[in-house]
């Protein structure tokens, strides 16, 4: 769902500084997802990870959830994708699997 997300363009890819292309990973039972600061997107993977829940049976934690910022965006563009998303805010670097992720 979320591949195809992406490839219809409703979820914008993220770029990392004119590197490769990544839009999400998945481990076991964890995704990372990445992405513009496009409030469509937030609401577009939102809408997926709902019908996910929908269709499976499995919940989303919004309290074992975290969204990432850079850290140039504005306290009421963060306050106002948090809100979409219901998720915490995390800060970078952070450790995922024993890695730091930057």
């Amino acid at each position: 769902m979320l591949h195809q997300k992406f490839s219809l363009g409703l979820v914008k890819s993220y770029h990392p500084g004119g590197g490769t292309l990544i839009s999400h990973l998945l481990y076991a039972d964890d995704v990372l997802i990445f992405t513009n600061d496009g409030r469509l997107s937030i609401r577009s993977i939102m809408a997926t990870l709902h019908r996910y829940e929908k269709i499976f049976g499995q919940l989303i934690s919004p309290n074992k959830s975290t969204i990432f910022f850079p850290p140039h965006m504005s306290l009421a563009r963060r306050n106002d994708l948090k809100g979409i998303s219901n998720f915490e805010e995390g800060s970078w670097p952070c450790i995922y699997l024993g890695v730091s992720l930057y």
